[in-house]
């Protein structure tokens, strides 16, 4: 992935966490393979990290709704589950090692 379409797809995804457009039944199949992009080019940087967890604390914060007609994604892409964030019941081990640790202080309610 080029830096320019990296740098997109980036802005992108915090766009999608920031205005919620990846927590609603209706704009997260639009918005969620902006991740998708993301993870199979193999890019993670600290800034992707930083929305990661943001979106992690506003799932849980806010809640989320399940994607519409997507059950069929596999639960090691954990943005395409943020309803069963959200709810506490997605398998803590499933998360990279980065974000363990802010799903559990944000079902504490530690935010």
């Amino acid at each position: 992935m080029d830096s320019s379409k990296y740098s997109e797809f980036k802005e992108k995804w915090k766009v999608a966490v920031e205005a919620g457009f990846a927590f609603d039944y209706d704009t997260s199949v639009a918005w969620l393979p902006v991740r998708d992009s993301l993870f199979e080019a193999g890019v993670l940087d600290g800034e992707i990290m930083e929305i990661d967890k943001m979106a992690i604390q506003k799932a849980v914060k806010e809640g989320s709704d399940r994607p519409y007609r997507r059950d069929h994604e596999d639960l090691t892409r954990w943005w395409w589950h943020l309803e069963k964030i959200a709810s506490g019941q997605y398998p803590v081990e499933l998360l990279p090692e980065y974000l363990k640790e802010i799903y559990l202080k944000a079902l504490r309610g530690d935010f």
